[in-house]
């Protein structure tokens, strides 16, 4: 398995209050009734032998925790469409669906319709919000940025609130459209536009028992 692939993904908004203030709170609330005190010192992945409390891995969820942590998606500024969509709705999707990503570069598309009074997204306005003008699409370019930590098959990702909103805002357009460049990374295109063949994944050798007991003899 290439380490720069991702084969299990969390996503993690950097504005989702749930996970990112009320569990901390809720978990330090159960360590006081607990009584709990005593943390063991545990190795950080991938940091070589440096280590933290246990604590802080315990008091975080992995997306909100800066030793677990391994990509941020980074914004590279507005641009415009690629040629040869057909899509009317969420354009963007199409985009890094049809192609694929070797630097983890993506798109995102808003348009708005000129009939919203405000713009707001799943149902929250939001007064900082860049309003597209009427009759526009607006494209970003976003990227997966290496942050690191630990290179591992698992992404850990920090995502901006453009893309994912809160706790709830998996399925919103664009972040939509940046599942759709995550899949197409996991299953990249050839030349010919087919989907590349998996390279066969093999289980490890199980180990000779006998000489695990001689090992362990000596």
């Amino acid at each position: 398995m290439e380490q720069n692939r991702p084969f299990l993904i969390i996503l993690q908004s950097e504005n989702d209050v749930a996970t990112g203030t009320f569990f901390p709170i809720g978990t330090g609330l159960f360590n006081i009734v607990n009584i709990r005190t005593h943390w063991d010192q545990v190795p950080v992945p991938g940091k070589n032998g440096q280590k933290v409390s246990e604590s802080e891995f315990y008091d975080h969820t992995p997306g909100n925790d800066k030793y677990l942590v391994n990509y941020h998606v980074v914004l590279q500024g507005e641009t415009t469409p690629p040629s040869g969509l057909r899509a009317s709705e969420n354009r963007a999707f199409e985009a890094n669906i049809k192609e694929n990503h070797p630097d983890y570069s993506f798109y995102t598309s808003e348009h708005n319709d000129g009939h919203e009074d405000r713009f707001c997204r799943n149902g929250d306005y939001n007064p900082d919000e860049i309003r597209p003008p009427t009759e526009r699409e607006f494209w970003r370019r976003w990227q997966f940025v290496y942050t690191g930590n630990d290179r591992v098959p698992f992404w850990i990702v920090r995502v901006p609130k453009e893309i994912i909103w809160g706790h709830g805002g998996l399925w919103s357009d664009n972040s939509v459209a940046m599942l759709g460049a995550l899949f197409r990374i996991q299953f990249p295109l050839t030349a010919g536009g087919m989907i590349a063949p998996p390279q066969p994944r093999l289980a490890p050798r199980a180990p000779d028992v006998q000489q695990l007991k001689q090992d362990k003899l000596r």
